[in-house]
């Protein structure tokens, strides 16, 4: 009962514990809520705190709720969910105040703390027939303040082997750009990477790139558009192809 008072907007709405009075003579309780609805509310003030390096006028743009609407508790959880999607929060929690304001409005907070800018990896890897690799990553999640993605990454591969005969390496970079062309759920991603390796079926020597543009078209369903180029130099069983 009360979250249905609170989904149509009574924020101040409380219900109380229900009285029960049991009837022995029809063997029946009968139950009484007590229910202060209060009024039906709108949005104050939105208020973010707790950020620092993740641009304010951004996550402004980004959010589904809006001074002047009314209070939904659902609409305030799709906003919460919404930002911590973006990948450069640990933590997005929604506090609306306990009192109206002047103008008879809501105003709700949303307190953010910020995850790590900077995250560096490492792993290693063997198999049998391509040998061992070691690989190093960077990744930077807030470039440029408005959760720009810059990834980076280095490998060592073909480190012995059966079907390797040397040493190669395999380097990738990466940015994504969300809110592509102030748009919502549209992002840009930039990929360049180069590759090296010596097996015993061929060398290849290659820088790969690509470009695309990604949508969000429902919340299971995401379409995207690009192009990729590669420039390759193949040898094969004593023949050179580029």
């Amino acid at each position: 009962l009360l979250n249905a008072l609170l989904e149509e907007g009574h924020a101040l709405a409380s219900v109380e514990e229900p009285v029960a009075y049991e009837n022995r003579a029809r063997q029946v309780l009968d139950l009484l809520f007590k229910v202060d609805a209060g009024p039906r509310v709108e949005l104050g003030e939105i208020r973010l705190t707790g950020l620092r390096a993740v641009n304010e006028a951004f996550l402004r743009n980004r959010l589904l709720v809006r001074s002047g609407e009314r209070f939904s508790p659902s609409g305030i959880e799709r906003a919460r969910q919404d930002l911590l999607a973006l990948g450069v929060f640990s933590g997005v929690t929604p506090r609306p105040d306990e009192r109206l304001d002047e103008s008879g409005r809501l105003p709700l907070t949303f307190d953010v703390q910020e995850r790590p800018a900077r995250v560096l990896g490492f792993s290693a890897a063997y198999s049998t027939d391509l040998g061992a690799s070691v690989s190093t990553s960077w990744s930077h999640r807030n470039f440029f303040g408005k959760a720009e993605q810059l990834n980076l990454s280095a490998s060592v591969i073909n480190l012995g082997g059966t079907a390797a005969t040397d040493i190669g390496y395999n380097l990738s970079g990466q940015v994504i750009k969300p809110d592509f062309r102030r748009r919502r759920d549209q992002s840009l991603e930039l990929k360049l990477g180069a590759l090296k390796q010596s097996l015993e079926a061929y060398d290849q020597t290659a820088i790969l790139s690509g470009l695309s543009v990604s949508r969000k078209l429902t919340p299971r369903w995401t379409g995207s558009v690009g192009l990729a180029a590669s420039q390759e130099a193949i040898t094969q069983q004593g023949v050179e192809r580029d």
